[in-house]
């Protein structure tokens, strides 16, 4: 049994080492000056440096390409739970003909390549005066992001007993006053899981960001992008600085809802 945990414990000693490496070896490389980072690679900077910090904050206005990712983003949440959470209880509660396939037909919307609408969407939010606004990506995000809301909650709602649904029917609940008093208050830690995959979804989010985006609602998925390509001499420890800042929200979001999240990814299972 000893030798059993000391395997276990080496095995995720060397898993946490590549995944934290390249996090940490960005750390050290947003804390050296420039010609530091672009010489010899060391473990630990000879000479500390914000330098980077400085020039993405503020001379490259990452702050305002941070504010679009949160608009749009937050905003792609909200629209997706809304929908999603009116779908999902459609899909769990009622049947009607063909909702088996529609709900198929929905996943398999996810499952297609992104890269295969990127000429059709720029082309329609272009003529639709779509392009570069914060309501055109956030639109786009949901028409790809709302397949998987509406199978993630399915299953949290489907684990709510339809007896519920009856007795509160009984008591004289409208279906707003049911959604809103029991229904959503028995799954906010399925409300929460979902809520921290979309926004994950969203922040990441690069193609779409790249090509539907120009200046006004460029997010800043599209910005690190131009950081990184904009010439041979590229800053490399801006580039890392701006990086690290990047994971900030979405650590921030799994802190905070840690204990929602936790709960959620265990709702319904068999105790």
């Amino acid at each position: 049994m000893k030798v059993k945990t000391i395997v276990s414990g080496i095995v995720l000693a060397v898993f946490a080492f590549f995944i934290l490496l390249p996090i940490y070896w960005l750390v050290v490389e947003s804390v050296k000056p420039l010609g530091e980072v672009i010489g010899i690679a060391t473990l630990f900077p000879k000479k500390f440096s914000l330098e980077g910090w400085i020039e993405g904050l503020i001379k490259e206005e990452f702050l305002e390409f941070i504010r679009n990712s949160l608009i749009i983003s937050l905003g792609g949440v909200v629209v997706n739970i809304v929908v999603g959470l009116l779908a999902a209880y459609a899909f769990s509660r009622y049947t009607f003909k063909g909702n088996n396939h529609l709900f198929f037909w929905l996943l398999t919307n996810r499952m297609a390549p992104a890269a295969a609408f990127a000429l059709p969407y720029y082309m329609i939010y272009t003529s639709l005066q779509l392009y570069d606004t914060y309501h055109g990506l956030i639109l786009c995000h949901t028409i790809f992001n709302l397949p998987f809301a509406i199978w993630l909650l399915k299953g949290f709602i489907d684990a709510v007993p339809r007896e519920l649904d009856e007795a509160a029917e009984l008591d004289g609940y409208s279906f707003w006053s049911y959604m809103t008093k029991i229904l959503i208050p028995m799954i906010k830690s399925g409300i929460a899981v979902t809520a921290f995959f979309l926004f994950i979804f969203s922040w990441s989010e690069f193609l779409f960001a790249t090509i539907l985006t120009h200046l006004s609602a460029m997010p800043l998925t599209h910005a690190l992008f131009r950081l990184f390509w904009r010439s041979t001499t590229s800053p490399w420890n801006t580039v890392a600085a701006m990086t690290i800042l990047s994971m900030i929200p979405g650590l921030v979001f799994l802190f905070f809802g840690e204990r929602y999240i936790v709960r959620g990814l265990t709702f319904g299972a068999v105790r």
